[in-house]
């Protein structure tokens, strides 16, 4: 079962029954990405901001927690794990400023669309297709290659 915490705008954050009682003793926001914040003070009496499914998961300082399917507020145990920076990355949906539609895809000035991804900071060349979707299908491969089950695929 599953239970609904309201945030302080009216959006409602998704958590298990096993963690609805000790998270509804706070008041809970969001941030600008739609993450359930709350504003706490830390060990030194500095104030903070803490995520929910960061507590959830009791994640350390040094940790990542991934929302598998993406949706900040689904704060679910079996839609959140740990992970490194790498995996955190790969699961990342396509930049606001993609004008091609597709992670991974972009138009050369010629029209045609090259396909890359970048695995451990290096970009790699997949190469270049006259449609769109057909770059996207390539980034798609090499995703799963590169990346499993973290990869954040297509839909083409």
């Amino acid at each position: 079962m599953v239970g609904y915490i309201t945030l302080s705008n009216g959006n409602k954050a998704i958590v298990d029954d096993e963690d609805f009682e000790h998270l509804t003793q706070t008041k809970w926001s969001d941030d600008s990405h739609g993450y359930a914040i709350r504003h706490a003070f830390n060990i030194k009496g500095i104030p903070t901001t803490e995520k929910m499914h960061r507590i959830i998961m009791n994640a350390k300082p040094h940790e990542q927690v991934d929302n598998i399917n993406g949706i900040p507020w689904d704060n679910r145990k079996s839609n959140l794990r740990l992970v490194t920076n790498a995996q955190n990355s790969a699961n990342k949906g396509r930049y606001s400023t993609n004008k091609s539609g597709y992670k991974g895809v972009a138009v050369y000035n010629s029209g045609r669309w090259t396909a890359q991804i970048t695995v451990n900071y290096r970009k790699i060349h997949l190469g270049c297709y006259d449609d769109p979707k057909e770059a996207a299908k390539a980034y798609n491969e090499a995703a799963v290659k590169y990346f499993g089950e973290y990869a954040k695929l297509n839909v083409v």
